[in-house]
């Protein structure tokens, strides 16, 4: 089963027929045995009709040898040298000089949010320079792809779930101090796969569908699951034990994301295109947000302000405080958005048209816009942020991760986890898209998960 945005039923207009808008006279339709109004047979006053109309022209009488009727004649007369004129053949216009061509600074500039889409043209990884990154560690374990990752505050412990119904513990950051500080060149060759990162494993059956998202609470000492059911799972980590189930939707639930005052409050997102909020503190639903245009694809939480991305393109931030909702049209399917460091002022959407957009998040201005290092077109990419916001990261369909410069949009460095690139052109996504993303603010490292099962940590060199 592909990871793939679903489609919405809610904009499926086929079904609509155009409705009759014509309304019967009065009087008329009400059954064979219906009579006129009094009006209608009135033989006086401004309803009756003359006794007698008024005769037609001469030239309007139709003649005695045939039935069409006979044209006036013409009230133009021409002259001869007009009529010359007239049976000459036109001159065809001139040619209008060929049009200049524009300065390029003159072209008016693309509005915001934009429906017209260029097309997006990915070069080969030869044609992009390498990220100063290094892969010091690979956490292999999962059978099939990996769907989602999740960091906690420390970056001490991460957690990862599949499409083999499996919640997986890892410590990423062991066995990984002498091999962040290797050169380029020994950067592959000091790669080790460390079974002993492997801390525990969720796999005993409750899990009965495919893991699409994942949370950690403040405390390390549980987490929530969702994917292909229509509730959420809160688990122990120590005791490996369910401890509640959440409810409130009618469909699956696609993505979690905790939040409130001491991370108190659980969010929920689903296929039904609402949005719940959960009280962790009791066995509560706090309150159902209005839907939104569609599928519930990622769910941010900054301050008062809670972001949900929808599979139709539509961004909705719900302030809690002021009690109003902001709808922000991107005209592209959204599949993850991750809020920027720090004062979280700048959200990042990693959209289905192969660029990752950079908005503001009080305004939902487009601020910028990446694009050309990366492929993401089926399937849902994750994008998160390093080096305290100045950096963006972004997963691709052809298993690379592509890292982008939010000052000048360009390209920084491409990273691939391969021994040869030209392996990832030749296999379908698949097998190799790299979807799943997380960063540790305090320790500086990147983990990305990929559909062959892996899951790479990266340091900076």
């Amino acid at each position: 089963m592909n990871h793939r945005h679903p489609s919405s039923d809610s904009s499926n207009i086929r079904g609509m027929q155009p409705t009759n808008s014509m309304v019967p006279l009065h009087g008329m339709g009400r059954g064979r045995g219906a009579t006129l109004p009094a009006w209608a047979t009135q033989q006086q006053g401004v309803s009756s009709l003359p006794a007698a109309l008024p005769s037609l022209p001469t030239f309007f009488q139709p003649s005695q040898n045939s039935s069409s009727l006979t044209l006036p004649p013409p009230m133009i007369s021409f002259s001869p040298p007009a009529l010359a004129a007239l049976a000459a053949p036109a001159a065809p216009p001139p040619l209008p000089p060929p049009p200049l061509r524009q300065p390029r600074a003159s072209q008016p500039p693309a509005t915001n949010h934009s429906t017209l889409v260029t097309p997006v043209v990915t070069p080969t990884l030869s044609q992009h320079p390498a990220a100063p990154w290094t892969c010091t560690t690979t956490l292999e374990g999962h059978v099939g792809p990996v769907l989602t990752l999740s960091l906690n505050e420390s970056g001490s412990h991460l957690l990862s779930g599949g499409h083999d119904r499996t919640v997986r513990l890892w410590n990423p950051r062991r066995g990984t101090s002498s091999s962040s500080s290797s050169t380029a060149s020994s950067s592959t060759a000091s790669t080790t796969k460390h079974a002993a990162s492997l801390l525990a494993t969720f796999d005993d059956g409750r899990i009965t569908h495919a893991v699409a998202g994942l949370a950690i609470l403040p405390g390390s000492k549980q987490f929530v699951t969702c994917g292909g059911t229509t509730r959420a799972l809160l688990w122990d980590l120590n005791t490996k034990q369910l401890v509640r189930k959440f409810n409130g939707h009618s469909l699956r639930v696609n993505c979690v994301a905790q939040g409130g005052h001491g991370g108190s409050v659980l969010f929920t997102g689903g296929y039904d295109r609402l949005v719940v909020a959960h009280d962790l503190r009791s066995r509560t639903e706090i309150q159902t947000l209005p839907k939104c245009t569609d599928s519930v694809e990622s769910i941010a939480v900054v301050h008062q302000d809670i972001l949900a991305a929808d599979a139709n393109g539509c961004l909705h931030t719900y302030d809690l405080r002021k009690g109003t909702i902001r709808k922000d049209m991107y005209h592209a399917p959204i599949g993850h958005a991750s809020i920027a460091p720090g004062n979280g002022k700048c959200v990042a959407l990693s959209c289905q048209d192969g660029r990752v957009r950079l908005v503001e998040r009080s305004t939902g201005l487009l601020l910028c816009t990446f694009t050309g290092g990366h492929i993401t077109t089926d399937f849902k990419i994750g994008c998160t942020f390093v080096d305290d916001g100045r950096i963006v990261v972004t997963g691709s369909e052809d298993g690379r991760v592509v890292m982008y410069d939010t000052m000048t949009e360009k390209i920084l460095g491409v990273l691939d986890g391969s021994s040869t690139s030209a392996g990832h052109a030749l296999l379908p996504p698949e097998r190799v898209a790299v979807c799943a993303l997380g960063t540790s603010r305090d320790y500086g490292f990147l983990v990305s998960g990929s559909y062959d099962g892996s899951i790479k940590v990266w340091h900076k060199k």
